[in-house]
């Protein structure tokens, strides 16, 4: 399994609580998400619609700077740590640069922004200073805050990262931007209040050409920069489809091909630049981000014909052996997994 597809997974659980908490054999660590699900037979355990089971793998707790319990710590320390994970909310883990600091963002969309809203409904309806997240980001606009609340209720949201993942699961190069986001939101009061929120967060890149990433794009970015940078080779893999239908056969497997891109195929990284405007011949450092990659098959660059908006892109004119560049954006649709290998 591929980072896009971890990464896919991992969406349907934000907001989610933990329960159900259980430390099994030797440092074995199962957690249930979700809703419980029924079972006929008495004796046997209930699990919710998510089952996470660490299974013959290292693992630690931390809170903040502090460690709390590492998988081979004495069993009695691991029995006080994992029972703190119950009726905790997953967040989504933002990270600054490749080695920065991580910071867990409170999401708006989670069970617990939801949770809040219904108690104060309940309790104090004229009094919405406890949500704290929801009135910053609509500015003290409580019928913002009602609006977005009943919008999150319908699962739109949830739909859309479950699309997402099934596509990715079956190879497919897809991503959510903040243009398919807003889509959602046509016509909704809260749009550009959530839209500059997220936005802000770098929980989703723009659309192609607006040079706004995700943290998760440039931290896949500075990782292949400072690899390369330490002369540590870097190979990149598409997802298995380019596109949904049509395309071609590669020269090495019978790969997926389009645009000349390869589906399933592995390229080397070269190099990364930062540009002013959206060409990578560009010579001018500003807000554009590029890999630069090869393909081993010496030919086949990518031509850059899978949408208009990316026809649209100069300077993917062939440079010979294979060599081009994709836009960040591009890179990070079409490419599912980086693998750094040792100094040379």
């Amino acid at each position: 399994m591929n980072i896009q597809e971890v990464q896919a997974k991992v969406n349907q659980l934000l907001g989610q609580k933990a329960w159900g908490v259980s430390l099994g054999y030797g440092s074995f660590l199962t957690i249930e998400f979700g809703q419980p699900l029924p079972s006929n037979n008495e004796q046997q355990k209930i699990h919710g619609e998510w089952h996470l089971w660490l299974y013959n793998c290292a693992w630690r707790l931390e809170e903040g700077d502090k460690i709390l319990a590492a998988s081979e710590d004495e069993r009695n320390n691991l029995e006080v740590a994992v029972h703190r994970l119950e009726n905790l909310t997953i967040g989504r883990d933002n990270t600054d640069s490749e080695w920065g600091n991580n910071h867990i963002v409170s999401l708006p969309w989670d069970s617990n922004a939801v949770q809040q809203y219904d108690q104060v409904k309940k309790n104090t309806p004229n009094n919405y200073s406890s949500l704290t997240l929801l009135m910053q980001i609509f500015k003290n606009d409580t019928g913002k805050v009602d609006e977005w609340i009943t919008f999150v209720k319908t699962g739109t949201l949830t739909t859309l990262f479950k699309t997402q993942a099934n596509d990715i699961n079956a190879g497919l190069s897809v991503s959510i931007s903040l243009k398919d986001i807003g889509q959602l939101f046509k016509g909704k009061g809260f749009k550009d209040n959530m839209l500059q929120w997220l936005q802000n967060q770098k929980l989703f890149p723009g659309d192609l050409g607006t040079a706004i990433y995700s943290q998760l794009q440039l931290k896949n970015f500075n990782g292949i920069k400072n690899a390369l940078a330490s002369k540590k080779p870097v190979a990149v893999n598409t997802n298995q489809k380019i596109v949904k239908s049509g395309g071609g056969s590669g020269a090495s497997g019978g790969e997926d091909v389009y645009g000349g891109l390869a589906g399933g195929h592995a390229y080397t990284a070269l190099g990364t630049k930062i540009t002013k405007t959206n060409n990578p011949n560009d010579q001018i450092p500003g807000n554009f981000y590029w890999i630069k990659v090869r393909n081993p098959w010496g030919a086949n660059a990518y031509a850059n014909k899978n949408n208009t908006k990316e026809a649209a892109l100069p300077g993917f004119i062939d440079q010979g052996d294979g060599i081009f560049f994709l836009e960040l954006s591009q890179f990070s649709t079409y490419f599912n997994s980086i693998n750094i290998g040792a100094t040379v």
